[in-house]
């Protein structure tokens, strides 16, 4: 399935500067980032509904819905699952 496309990655400006500043974390194109060299996060869009693929440790976790202009406590809960699974793929802290 392809990615999303970066116009429908507009609203998560501040996400992905956030992302940016995390150790490690390398963002190849807009709303794509890797680890080590492997993939880690990257959006999805399909029939409206826009969703991440995450890394959890050596495997994908469970993708994780983020909907179009999300609320800020939506993206502070989205932000701290990231997080959890960003220490379990071997990062340090951010």
């Amino acid at each position: 399935m392809a990615h999303c496309p970066e116009d429908k990655l507009t609203d998560l400006t501040a996400l992905f500067a956030e992302l940016r500043s995390w150790p490690g974390l390398k963002e190849k194109k807009t709303g794509i980032f890797y680890f080590k060299g492997k993939g880690f996060l990257h959006f999805h869009i399909k029939d409206g509904k826009r969703w991440a693929d995450i890394r959890e440790g050596n495997y994908w976790g469970s993708p994780l819905d983020l909907p179009f202009e999300p609320t800020p406590q939506y993206l502070d809960a989205f932000v701290t699952e990231v997080k959890r699974r960003f220490l379990l793929t071997g990062a340090q802290s951010t």
